[in-house]
């Protein structure tokens, strides 16, 4: 009897403490992803932890050691951080490896596993952008941008970037952004963002804005520091847009593109992007909707489940809609 209260009580869930900001998704995320940490990972958290204490975040050992990741392809998940980001200490990098509620690690838990298939992959983003379009998967990129004084001469970076070959025989690419908890951010004030927006100092926003084609005339037209493409929530689906935009035919990159598509992938009950994708999308012309699409992971990953066929695919797809959605 006494070992069956033990057990009982080393099984029970403790309970990390209420984050007073959060509400709606992200307070249901948290509990999610905390649950999550304890019943599938079997991680317990950290009360004192300035982070930890709320339950979504990893104890730096148990973070060191792959958990936020899918395990199976942890050393490849592993091998392209620190390709990615070589100079970063373990403390910049505890967003990545110890944060379970932000976006920023799910990109390589969903696109490293993807390239054992470009096959696959090429099905599954063909569909995305257009039944037709792509003949083959040249490469996936976690974390790029194009030189950016080439481009949009700023930091503005694609969470994962898709090179492909065209079915013409150019070369075209899918700019990928990845949501979870985040939605809109206020412009910082005297930060070099708010200077190169409000006060014009980047010309290449306006430039890639007005003849990019994406936008209806009103828009394009307009001065930025009156547009509402830089409001708090479209500037980053814009800045993502034109930065595409700004490797279209541009012989000073690495690699130009003749074809872009742009896609913010978010879940269903993240109600921002539900009202915000839409609204951008009213801003857009017939071209510009034609390059922009946004996807639920809930649909994301009912694609990847048509097309992506072997049992260890299906583990790690499996693996995605318990890990995110609930």
């Amino acid at each position: 009897m006494k070992n069956s209260k033990t057990k009982n009580l080393r099984e029970e869930n403790p309970k990390p403490i209420e984050c007073k900001s959060d509400s709606g998704f992200k307070r249901a995320a948290r509990t999610h992803q905390s649950d999550y940490r304890w019943l599938e990972l079997h991680c317990s958290f950290d009360p004192n932890h300035k982070y930890g204490k709320y339950g979504a975040y990893l104890k730096w050992n148990d973070a060191r050691d792959g958990k936020n990741f899918y395990s199976p392809f942890w050393g490849k998940i592993k091998k392209e951080i620190s390709c990615r980001y070589p100079d970063r200490t373990s403390i910049q990098l505890a967003s990545i490896y110890a944060n379970m509620l932000r976006s920023e690690h799910i990109p390589f838990n969903i696109f490293v596993p993807m390239r054992d298939n470009f096959e696959s992959a090429k099905k599954v983003f063909d569909e995305l952008i257009g039944v037709g379009q792509i003949k083959k998967i040249i490469d996936i990129k976690i974390e790029y941008a194009p030189e950016k004084q080439f481009a949009l001469n700023d930091g503005t970076s694609f969470d994962t970037f898709i090179r492909y070959l065209h079915t013409d025989g150019s070369i075209g690419g899918i700019g990928i952004e990845i949501k979870y908890t985040e939605i809109g951010y206020p412009l910082k004030h005297g930060s070099k963002e708010e200077q190169d927006i409000k006060l014009g100092k980047n010309e290449a926003y306006a430039n890639f804005t007005q003849h990019s084609g994406y936008y209806v005339e009103s828009i394009s037209n307009k001065p930025l520091p009156n547009n509402p493409l830089i409001q708090n929530k479209f500037r980053q689906i814009w800045r993502n847009h034109i930065l595409g935009a700004s490797m279209l035919n541009n012989d000073k990159i690495d690699y130009p593109l003749r074809h872009f598509h742009s896609i913010t992938i978010f879940p269903s009950q993240n109600n921002h992007f539900m009202k915000v994708i839409p609204e951008y999308e009213q801003l857009l012309s017939e071209y510009g909707k034609r390059s922009f699409r946004g996807v639920t992971y809930e649909d994301f990953f009912k694609i990847l489940d048509e097309y992506y066929t072997t049992k260890e695919s299906k583990d790690w797809i499996n693996y995605l809609r318990k890990r995110y959605l609930f």
